[in-house]
């Protein structure tokens, strides 16, 4: 998962326009759907996030580390604590005391 958009809907949203890259949407479609197949292979080892995470908003985590944190809750057996841990982890990695986010 990935906060990203698709290169196909980026090319896609260019073109016709005077940024439209001249890449071929076609050979794009293809490696998408080439990747689709590889991901089924790597799908037991993802964290089981379906979706878009609006709360990134709240606690900035980044998405790789968003979903290492998930898998490893997940494997710890804290996945059902998992809003209160984002929550946590956000409080301690990246505010002081006066709630001012410090760094990212």
């Amino acid at each position: 998962m990935t906060s990203q958009p698709s290169i196909g809907s980026f090319l896609a949203s260019l073109e016709g326009t005077g940024l439209d890259t001249g890449l071929n949407v076609d050979h794009v479609r293809a490696l998408d759907e080439y990747w689709a197949q590889m991901r089924l292979l790597y799908s037991c080892f993802e964290a089981d996030l379906k979706g878009p995470d609006s709360e990134v908003y709240v606690h900035e985590i980044p998405g790789g580390q968003l979903t290492n944190l998930k898998f490893q809750a997940t494997q710890l057996g804290l996945g059902t604590q998992w809003l209160g841990m984002i929550s946590a982890f956000f409080k301690l990695m990246y505010r002081n005391e006066e709630g001012v986010c410090t760094s990212q």
